[in-house]
């Protein structure tokens, strides 16, 4: 009898990992990429390690600009990853963790639901698709995500089996949070409040009531534990001067409100429906006020800045294993041996299906994992002519991560926030970006002011579009890529400078003559 039961719990355990964590990984593995600002991430890690932490900017050709890093511990990170396993070390350290992350959303259902497998299942697998889809990506919100999602466990725990040793984790990952991730810290608080909420017992306001003493001291601790990281309180602070900068509004798409002219919010607006509606149908059953805290808290998050939706997917869903948990049916029957070994068969067949079908997708799409860039050959050129010398390169906003991790410096990058006076202390160069790039600031003035070595310029800017520019020279421009690198006249000599123009001359001549025929 022991034998079979134990037999049963092998099934069960492989049929959990075949229903929920390969499907999850094989769409992690076919549909995801390395994100942009890994270029920046990498280079921050890098620093830190050899040189220690900074408090003004290393990165960037701006000299004297206060900085916090924010995820420094993220950074770090994701560079001993790299520098060990390459970029599929990163790539497999984003599956890793997307299956930490199924394991818990899994645990918390299981906890709610009373052990109810099959809608532990379901569940797990659509909050983690809904997060895939655009959320679990190389950057820091994903240890974020775990650590909010163990806070959640503790939690349940805790009501569950009224028991104070599980609150004591909670300080821990407030030290952690402030380190990897410092812009999400004050969404602990934010998470445990609907709990401390819940913790008054109320009939006729639903409230569930249980001991409150024990989470009002955790979270007194981990608010105080949050000074405890390399910048004290600039680092807790941080968020509240990076947000609401009317320039980042209007051209950073994250920052946006939530609007349906994109994927991402059609599918968002799908997921809301869908829990929604199972909120409102199953409301007679044994919904928590602390449930629908978190679910109307994130979702007005995540109304106000499409950046904010990660959270609201993270934690919709899980509660409707609360809900459905005396509806959807626990047991069927007994595996019979036939049953049993067909069924193995069939995991087999299906295991090998995906694992060999993943490493096909791999050799297929292999740019994809390794750290590529667009303008990978307008950057060889662009280091030919800087030779070992670090160039200040004009760059866009989105490329810039990637000429720091060349060992140049740019003028702006993916960190926006550095990039403000209220932040740096110094001079509002997102503004400036940003003007220029509308046409409110003369070309020739600009240029005069950086005395940039190098335009590294993208498809679409203002400068790619002009013919000619003063005091510069082509040394790049590929159509198909979309780039163009210009080079200062003093960078080399005369001599090389004219055969460079000539040759470029030439080259347009070939290539219009190519197209008239």
């Amino acid at each position: 009898m022991l034998k079979k039961l134990k037999q049963l719990k092998i099934i069960d355990w492989i049929l959990i990992i075949m229903v929920i964590f390969i499907p999850m990984v094989l769409i992690t593995s076919i549909f995801k990429n390395l994100d942009n600002d890994i270029w920046y991430l990498l280079s921050e890690g890098k620093y830190i390690l050899q040189n220690g932490l900074y408090k003004t900017d290393v990165l960037s050709m701006h000299e004297g600009l206060d900085i916090i890093v924010q995820n420094w511990l993220s950074a770090v990170i994701f560079w001993i990853v790299y520098a060990f396993l390459g970029s599929y070390g990163l790539f497999f350290m984003v599956m890793i963790t997307n299956c930490i992350i199924l394991y818990l959303l899994y645990k918390i259902c299981m906890l709610i639901s009373d052990d109810n497998k099959g809608l532990s299942i379901i569940t797990t697998v659509f909050t983690d698709l809904s997060l895939c889809l655009f959320f679990i990506v190389s950057r820091p919100q994903i240890f974020s995500f775990v650590i909010i999602l163990i806070l959640i466990y503790l939690l349940e725990l805790y009501i569950k089996y009224d028991d104070t040793k599980y609150l004591k984790f909670i300080p821990i990952l407030s030290f952690l949070e402030i380190n990897l991730h410092a812009s999400i810290w004050w969404y602990i608080f934010l998470f445990m409040i609907p709990y401390i909420i819940d913790s008054f017992k109320n009939k006729k306001l639903m409230l569930q009531g249980y001991r409150k003493k024990p989470l009002f001291i955790t979270f007194i601790i981990s608010l105080l534990v949050g000074f405890i990281n390399p910048y004290g309180y600039k680092a807790i602070t941080f968020i509240f001067n990076s947000y609401g900068d009317k320039y980042m509004l209007n051209n950073i798409l994250e920052l946006q409100p939530f609007n349906l002219n994109n994927l991402t919010g059609i599918l968002t607006f799908v997921v809301i429906l869908i829990t929604m509606l199972m909120y409102v149908y199953f409301r007679k059953g044994s919904i928590r006020v602390r449930y629908l805290c978190l679910y109307c808290g994130t979702l007005i998050i995540g109304m106000k800045s499409i950046k904010g939706l990660n959270l609201f997917m993270l934690v919709a869903s899980f509660p409707i294993a609360l809900l459905l948990k005396d509806i959807f049916p626990r047991k069927f029957k007994k595996h019979e041996v036939l049953k049993t070994r067909i069924l193995y068969v069939l995991i087999t067949l299906i295991t090998v299906g995906v694992v060999g079908y993943t490493g096909y997708r791999y050799t297929k799409m292999n740019d994809r994992i390794k750290l590529n860039h667009m303008g990978s050959k307008a950057m060889n050129t662009l280091n030919m002519f800087a030779g070992n010398r670090v160039s200040n390169v004009y760059v866009s906003f989105n490329d810039g991560g990637f000429i720091e991790f060349s060992g140049h410096k740019p003028y702006i990058d993916p960190r926006a926030e550095v990039f403000l006076k209220k932040n740096n202390h110094k001079e509002d160069i997102y503004k400036e970006y940003c003007e220029f790039e509308a046409g409110q600031i003369d070309i020739n003035e600009f240029l005069e002011k950086y005395n940039f070595d190098f335009l590294y310029l993208r498809f679409g800017e203002r400068l790619y579009k002009e013919e000619k520019i003063d005091n510069y020279f082509v040394i790049y421009d590929d159509i198909s890529t979309g780039y163009k690198v210009y080079a200062r006249n003093d960078i080399v000599t005369d001599e090389v400078r004219k055969m460079v123009i000539k040759e470029y001359e030439k080259s347009k001549q070939n290539n219009k003559k190519e197209l008239d025929e």
